[in-house]
């Protein structure tokens, strides 16, 4: 016996109205704490690998609801989008991402919903341009998120702009996430004020509503848990902080407990099934414990109960699934107290874990780690959230495997600056190789694409010096833009520690245990300058950053470029002069290509982005739309027309245009029936073929085919359904189709071993309209029990 679902994808349901102003979601009083529940984004993407069916989501959702519902006034959040949960949806789950918000949204009528955003990158791992970036925040409030969550993986404010204006603009509430590291060679980098002063930009320039510190690694320590959390609070005592503590290393309970000693306001937390490991505390743990230290939740004595017994509800019943979404053989990654050392978070612990049982591989998990801390220490020292976590990992695998391509291409694009700033400086040796691989690159994508001949770019004996002569040049030029950035960012932490040095004498106890607590740490760290100097003292390390900023302007030199013409030539206008410059001192790239526009995106390729990368990215939705409606029309894909669900699909297409994510994209286009409407062509013939295939589409004889399909599938073969199919399409009084009817199996890939199977019914209308295929998904055939089963055998 098989299950059947039959999933009407095309419904949506009606947004539900936002009651949840942006001031009326968290506290701020000392003692007052919420507690945030990640049972539909980061807990089951930890826990699970996001293999959380929506069915079981929506099960899930009203009981979650009914804990938020008892909360009297500022209830919290639980996180329903973002991430990447979008992914889930469109290869796991066959769910269209906004349609599953909804749907959720409809659940949670008493809950606030958030979304998660990683800055330029939206809701995947790479840069966006700025208009596709708003229209991705806006589509997902307008789906029924109350707020935003923003993060940028290397902390530089200038990535939150886009994101926190059009949150704003849309009348919610925007929550800035600062990634906390602990870089133990040097524990003045990421310093308290550091944070503080972060939080202070979101507030002042950006309009934050509340903040919260993300520790993704597991590596926050209850002491510096308790430090930030005063500091923070008494900066901004009026302003909502809260705290992600991922469970990594087993410590996320004493942090947790640490912060909220000293004024946070709400904790992420997951439901206990889905919870500890490399996910995140458990929930009905923490209630417990913070109702018996006294903090308010929010919850009244008379309604404690319910409030308790949603949580245990929501327990039991994941409790009763979770064991079969994990894969049979798959071992579920425990807390291991060497990752505050090795600083990898969670999730990526667990893929790591997977990608070296599938090579045979796990006895040398510790020796990959080992790789991964010694790569993120000595080249930036980035913070180690996604997708900064995954470069690390992936290099350490590239090297542990001696890979012919030396540098990966993720941990490339931190090289050379399209994350953003690194706190410290990268080796420019690796710097400059990662720049020559850019560009070799960028030259074979040229010969792909006829714009450079390969017969020509085989006349160079030594192609590669060529590379290495343009990216050396271009890195000497671009050498005054680059020390002065890296003189700034010396000159704010000199000015930081300098604020700490006085804490010393600080009437205030938080302040003179902040500079107690780094002093203790420095000592500890024990390290030593390129100098020769032993830091163990906070003046010591002020003096070591002030021999740094002196070697940098000792440095500077005049005849360089400005960083007006620099920026100029990154978006691929640089002056005449600048150009000529150029190619007059690389002279075999014009014999290479003459072609003014090709030539500017090889030089492009070989700078070093000193800046925001996608403030430099054209914008995208016009091409995305083009793109879209062409392979639409090439795959016989009818699209809503609708215009907000037609702009999903796009912002969808645009965001999921990595090589390695369009496949999955392009694969729900062919298989999610869009029944919503459709789409217009430009072409006005190929428009009236798609007006008569809508027409037929909605006509009677294939919802008679559904009805038909339903009430014989338990007796009949599929050879059988199509012979009677074919007679019940055929007998409605003015059809004339002619063609041919089809009904076949498929599946769609998902992460679980068992691939979801679809049964389609098509029918191909050969002559008049070119053999464009129309199908129309009819039952959707699951490992897993749907919420109102419709019980039918697959005989065939």
């Amino acid at each position: 016996m098989i299950i059947m679902n039959i999933n009407n994808q095309g419904d949506s349901c009606i947004l539900c109205r936002k009651k949840f102003a942006p001031h009326e979601i968290f506290p701020t009083g000392f003692g007052e704490v919420r507690l945030n529940f990640m049972t539909f984004r980061v807990a089951q993407q930890a826990a699970v690998g996001g293999l959380l069916h929506h069915d079981y989501m929506e099960a899930i959702a009203p009981t979650s609801n009914r804990y938020y519902a008892q909360i009297n006034k500022f209830p919290g959040w639980q996180e329903i989008a973002g991430g990447a949960n979008a992914l889930f949806d469109l290869k796991a789950r066959g769910r269209h991402p906004f349609e599953g918000i909804r749907k959720l949204k409809s659940h949670l009528p008493d809950t606030p919903t958030f979304g998660f955003m990683r800055s330029y990158n939206g809701i995947t791992m790479s840069p966006k341009p700025a208009d596709i970036l708003r229209d991705c925040v806006k589509l997902h409030i307008e789906a029924g998120l109350d707020g935003i969550r923003n993060f940028h993986s290397n902390n530089d404010p200038r990535h939150f702009n886009e994101v926190a204006k059009t949150t704003l603009e849309m009348g919610a509430h925007f929550q800035a996430l600062f990634v906390y590291e602990s870089l133990e060679r040097d524990p003045t980098v990421y310093n308290v004020l550091e944070i503080v002063d972060f939080f202070s930009y979101m507030r002042e320039e950006l309009g934050a509503h509340s903040f919260i510190l993300g520790d993704p690694s597991g590596i926050l320590l209850p002491e510096m848990a308790k430090i930030i959390t005063a500091e923070v609070k008494a900066a901004h005592p009026d302003i909502a902080f809260g705290i992600q503590a991922n469970h990594t290393s087993g410590i996320s309970y004493l942090s947790c407990m640490a912060a909220v000693s000293e004024g946070a306001n709400f904790i992420d937390c997951a439901p206990s099934p889905l919870a500890e490991g490399v996910s995140l505390p458990s929930g009905s743990a923490l209630f417990i414990a913070l109702e018996e230290g006294g903090f308010d939740l929010g919850v009244d004595p008379v309604t404690r109960d319910q409030a308790f017994q949603a949580l245990t509800e929501q327990d039991r019943y994941l409790d009763s699934i979770v064991n079969q979404l994990y894969q049979k053989g798959k071992p579920v990654k425990k807390p291991n107290a060497n990752v505050l050392r090795t600083h990898i978070p969670g999730a990526q612990e667990q893929i790591l874990l997977d990608r070296l049982i599938e090579n045979g591989l796990q006895d040398k998990e510790a020796e990959i780690h080992e790789l991964v801390a010694e790569i993120r220490i000595k080249n930036g020292g980035l913070p180690s959230a996604t997708p900064n976590a995954e470069a690390w990992v992936e290099q350490a695998l590239n090297n542990f495997f001696d890979c012919k391509r030396k540098i990966e291409p993720r941990f490339r694009d931190v090289l050379i600056g399209k994350v953003g700033i690194t706190p410290l400086e990268i080796a420019p040796s690796l710097q400059k190789q990662a720049l020559c691989e850019q560009v070799e690159d960028t030259l074979k994508q040229f010969v792909r694409t006829n714009k450079i001949s390969a017969d020509k770019l085989k006349t160079f004996s030594q192609p590669g010096n060529v590379v290495s002569h343009l990216v050396e040049y271009l890195y000497i030029l671009s050498a005054p833009i680059r020390i002065r950035q890296r003189l700034q960012i010396v000159d704010n932490r000199i000015n930081r520690l300098q604020r700490i040095q006085q804490y010393c004498h600080s009437d205030q106890a938080i302040h003179r245990r902040t500079y107690t607590y780094l002093e203790r740490t420095i000592e500890k760290a024990g390290k030593v300058t390129q100098y020769g100097q032993a830091i163990t003292t906070l003046k010591a390390a002020i003096q070591a950053w002030l021999n740094e900023k002196e070697r940098l302007q000792s440095l500077i030199f005049s005849n360089g470029m400005s960083d007006d013409e620099y920026e100029m030539l990154l978006n691929g206008k640089p002056s005449n002069f600048i150009y000529k410059d150029i190619l007059a001192n690389n002279p075999n790239l014009e014999i290479l290509v003459s072609d003014k526009q090709t030539l500017l995106d090889i030089i492009k390729a070989g700078c070093v982005i000193p800046w925001c990368d996608p403030e430099h990215l054209p914008n995208g939705l016009i091409q995305s739309t083009q793109e879209l409606v062409d392979f639409a029309w090439k795959e016989k894909i009818i699209l809503p027309i609708n215009q907000h669900h037609f702009q999903e699909y796009v912002v969808l297409w645009a965001m999921f245009s990595d090589r390695q994510q369009r496949k999955i994209m392009e694969d729900f286009l062919r298989n999610y029936p869009g029944n919503t409407g459709y789409w217009q062509h430009p072409d006005p013939e190929k428009n009236k073929i798609l007006k008569q295939l809508t027409i037929r589409s909605n006509s009677q004889p294939i919802r008679l085919t559904l009805t038909f399909l339903l009430e014989h599938f338990s007796t009949r073969s599929i050879r059988e359904i199509e012979l009677d199919l074919r007679k019940k399409l055929y007998s409605q009084e003015g059809d004339t189709l002619g063609g041919t009817l089809r009904i076949w199996e498929s599946t769609v890939g998902v992460a679980s071993p068992k691939a979801p199977k679809f049964l389609k019914v098509g029918f191909i209308a050969e002559d008049q309209y070119q053999g464009m295929e129309l199908g129309m998904t009819i039952c959707q055939i699951m490992d897993r029990p749907p919420l109102s089963p419709l019980q039918f055998p697959l005989n065939s």
